[in-house]
């Protein structure tokens, strides 16, 4: 269960510092995504990135909605062979 207390803060809108330090924590060689963009990326462009991340995060907030696209997936079969050719 959810207490009073942890459902408030869960209401309150995200500080650039939360964000900051959800991103610099994240591992490694990771993509968030179908762009291909890996975790690095977001790391190391957080002084020009962190204030637009923000925005599409308040912006979700407000409109109680996340974007479509924030929310896709792209699956890619790989299939395991001992003897795969390339062409």
């Amino acid at each position: 269960m959810v207490t009073r207390d942890q459902n408030l803060a869960m209401m309150t809108a995200a500080a650039l510092e939360e964000l900051e330090e959800i991103v610099k924590g994240m591992k490694r060689n990771k993509a968030l995504g179908p762009d291909g963009f890996i975790v690095e990326f977001y790391q190391a462009g957080w002084h020009f990135l962190g204030q637009d991340i923000l925005e599409v995060v308040k912006e979700s907030h407000r409109h109680q909605k996340v974007w479509t696209g924030l929310n896709s997936t792209l699956l890619l079969l790989i299939p395991k062979s001992a003897h795969l050719e390339i062409a």
